[in-house]
């Protein structure tokens, strides 16, 4: 299985470096940066950071979620 797995992704870190070629060659426009192989090659895919909470805000979500269910509203009908 990991050989299968090595030959995908170099098969896919040459396509990628292909395509970035090809998009730079063709939508390449003034002021924005090129394309890198990493926007076409999904293994190396990546969720974005989560931006860090302060402190308060940490307990004031935790809170939030453990202590109040999760309801911010405070209708009784519910």
């Amino acid at each position: 299985m990991a050989m299968a797995e090595a030959r995908s992704r170099a098969a896919w870190d040459h396509t990628s470096n292909v395509m970035a070629l090809v998009a730079n060659c063709l939508a390449r426009t003034k002021g924005k940066p090129p394309f890198q192989p990493r926007m076409f090659h999904p293994f190396l895919r990546r969720k974005p950071p989560a931006l860090p909470l302060e402190k308060s805000e940490a307990f004031a979500l935790m809170r939030e979620v453990f202590v109040n269910d999760g309801s911010s509203n405070t209708d009784p009908s519910r």
